[in-house]
Formats: structure tokens, sequence, C-alpha cells
């Protein structure tokens, strides 16, 4: 489902004033899903951030704005129980307007994608011991509800510069990027393994309007404990950056060479347990004249999760104004559909990508789509 966000927001007071919208950003993030009366509702956060040139020398300052939002979706109804919904939400385009030099109107557009699970109670024979009649046995398998583990880990972490970077003034915004988790599961336990990256833009000591990107990773470890976990049940895992917050700091010289990170990951684990019961496959009485009345029921299958890595490239069209140095390269997906075929699965969509570049005019941000089609 698609929602359209609106967002008239004032620059806050310690903030300098607007003179360009240089890029605006916007992560959502889902709080809380429910299910009640037949609907489920997602309830989540929207974090807008607005990268800006000022009206003194043309240097970069950020600022951020968070604004709750809801969606809400009807259920097929059914007399299904134990109903859970899980959603994940992407932000698929956005615009920024400058109302004047305090005042911003930002609109967005996301969509949210809903995955509903439940049971649908049925009958059958039971198999007991009861000497007046005769069973065939069989035993079935399948995938019971999903369980949902979520815990925050908070890191911290000084980075130093390479000696070719120049010293940090000022560090205008960043964000971190996080690898998809490789995991190694035992009983009760999961190790989760990563890589953070860390992107700053950083204005250069001494040097007003003088910019660079400083882009490190470093390794993440995490060492999760939950009763649910186990080496033969399917187990995905998401870790979601948040609360970030970056600083410029000395280094044994006293040199502001040296990036501090502080940061929280929301580690959220999916767990679906395997079940296997016994049922009767056949049954006869002692008279053995009686026909079975047989029917069919289908139970669900959780097949494991695959990952495929590919690259696509595509000249991009020239820029106007001419860069004269680039800042930051960033791509994200979205609008990414599947459809199954002979041999796999699919996969279409876009990658949007960002180049923030130093002009001749400023710093500007330009966006391209580069479509992609994956088998």
């Amino acid at each position: 489902v698609d929602k359209d966000l609106e967002l008239d927001a004032t620059i806050p007071e310690f903030s300098p004033d607007v003179s360009r919208i240089v890029k605006v950003d916007c992560t959502p993030f889902t709080e809380s899903v429910t299910v009640q009366d037949g609907k489920a509702t997602l309830k989540g956060k929207a974090v807008y951030d607005i990268l800006y040139e000022t009206d003194y020398k043309r240097r970069l300052r950020c600022c951020n704005f968070v604004q709750e939002f809801s969606q809400t979706v009807s259920l097929p109804k059914s007399n299904a129980v134990n109903v859970q919904a899980f959603a994940e939400t992407e932000c698929e385009r956005i615009s920024c307007k400058l109302l004047s030099p305090r005042r911003v109107s930002v609109k967005v557009g996301l969509a949210t994608s809903f995955d509903v699970e439940s049971e649908v109670p049925t009958k059958a024979v039971a198999v007991t011991d009861d000497k007046s009649a005769f069973f065939r046995k069989k035993t079935i398998g399948f995938d019971g509800k999903t369980l949902k583990h979520e815990s925050v880990y908070k890191f911290s972490e000084s980075l130093a510069l390479a000696q070719s970077e120049k010293a940090v003034g000022e560090i205008v915004c960043g964000r971190i990027d996080i690898r998809t988790p490789a995991l190694t599961l035992s009983s009760g336990r999961a190790e989760i393994k990563s890589v953070a990256t860390v992107h700053t833009l950083c204005e250069e000591e001494n040097g007003e309007g003088k910019y660079f990107t400083s882009v490190k990773s470093f390794p993440i470890s995490i060492d999760c404990s939950n009763e649910a976990i186990g080496e033969h049940k399917q187990i995905s895992a998401r870790l979601i950056p948040t609360e970030y917050s970056f600083a410029p700091e000395l280094d044994q010289y006293g040199e502001s060479r040296v990036i501090k990170s502080d940061f929280s990951l929301v580690l959220c684990l999916k767990i679906n347990e395997q079940f296997a019961h016994t049922v009767a496959d056949d049954m006869f009485e002692k008279s053995f004249d009686s026909t079975p009345v047989r029917a069919t029921v289908s139970l669900p299958h959780a097949h494991s999760k695959t990952e495929s890595s590919f690259s696509t490239e595509s000249k991009l069209p020239p820029i106007s104004p001419k860069p004269e140095s680039l800042l930051e390269a960033s791509a994200r997906a979205f609008g990414t559909t599947s459809l199954a075929v002979d041999g796999g699965i699919k996969a279409n969509g876009s990658f949007v990508v960002t180049l923030l570049c130093d002009t001749a005019e400023g710093v500007q941000s330009f966006d391209y789509p580069l479509p992609f089609e994956k088998v």
C-alpha cells in the first residue's frame, strides 16, 4: 500500500537561515504492527534529513525532523485465529520546497509491504490406542507461527582518518550502512556478524566552504541469546541503525583527525519453528466394511532465504553545472517486484543513484534512476 506524507517545518532556532536546499532524505521506521477488528495497523516514524546551503559563505548545514505516521489495511474475512502481521516501509519518492529562509515543505511517498499470517483450525481423526479401531499412521511436518525478537545494541567507534585526508573542522552530516548479516546458529544462541560503513561529510579544518567525504568500515559482531533460536529453524535477521551521531576528535598528536561515531543497532530476528504431527492416514473398523472419507489440507512450509549479488552499470547523462569533484555517491533500490519464472525468480526494479558534487555554483545533488532486471 502507498501513503503520502507532507511536512511543513520551521528550521530550528540554533540553525542558520536556508539559502538553498542541496539534498533531502526520508528514512521511515516501523515501531509496531497490531491486528484488531479485521485490520492491520502500522505505526512508525519518518526521519527527514535536510542538507542545505546557508546564507553565510555558502557553508553547509544539516537539520533533522521527525514525523509520526500510521497505515491501516483491511484483512480478508476468514475463520483464522492467531492472526499477526509484519510490515516494512520504504521511501519511494521525495521532494522539498523552500518556503522562506526559515521554513521548508517536504512531500514523500511511502510504500508499505504487509505480511500477514494466521492459523485456520480444522478437525481430524485423533490417533489413539483404542483396540476397537486400527490406524495406518503418517507423520507430517509444517512451519509454526513466526516469532519476532527485537533487541537494541549500542556501539561507539573512533575512526582515524587516512594520511591523504584533511583534518576535520566540522562534521556536517553522516549516515551508517549495514551489510546483510551472516548468522551462525546453535541451541538458544545466534552469532550475528556484519560490516558497518560510516559516511561523513566533513568541512576541512581552517577551510571554510571546502568539504570532503570520509568513508570508514569496521566489523560488527553481536551475540544474541533466545530460547527460541535453534540450528534447524528458519531464521532471518535485520540490523537497523538508529540514533547515530558523529563528532571530530583529536588524535595522539593533537590534530583533529579522528571521527567519533556513536550509534544504536536494532536487531530484528524472525524465527520459524518446524513442527511435526502424527495423523491417521487410514482407518479400519473391526468389520472391515467402512470406507474412510478423505480430505486434503495445505500446510505452510517456509523455504530458505536465498541471496544473490549482481552489478549493473550505465552511462549517466552530462551533469550541469559541471562537477569539480565528487563528494559522495550512493544508491538505493525502489519499486522492486518479483515474479516466478522457469529456473527461478525474476526481480525488476530501479536503483536511484545520488551524486553529491562540488561545482562552481556550490555543492549540488543529482539523482538518476537506473533500472535493473535479475533472474
